[in-house]
């Protein structure tokens, strides 16, 4: 969320804590990261998540198509 101006209107700048927060939160479960991992395209997940979902399914890498 953008910082609001004394107009209302948005100034712009990016909160550095909010976008720490959002690096920090897996894509899968949607929690802080536990355990976080990398995988080869640079994204982040749990060890959990990751290992219990199947990266060669057509469906997940259908999600991940912005790598």
């Amino acid at each position: 969320m953008d910082p609001v101006g004394e107009d209302g209107a948005s100034s712009g700048r990016l909160n550095p804590v909010e976008t720490l927060q959002e690096e920090a939160i897996c894509a899968i479960c949607l929690d802080y990261f536990v355990e976080p991992v990398s995988i080869g395209c640079g994204h982040n997940f749990c060890r959990v998540c990751i290992a219990h979902t199947c990266c060669c399914c057509t469906s997940w890498r259908s999600a991940m198509k912005a790598c």
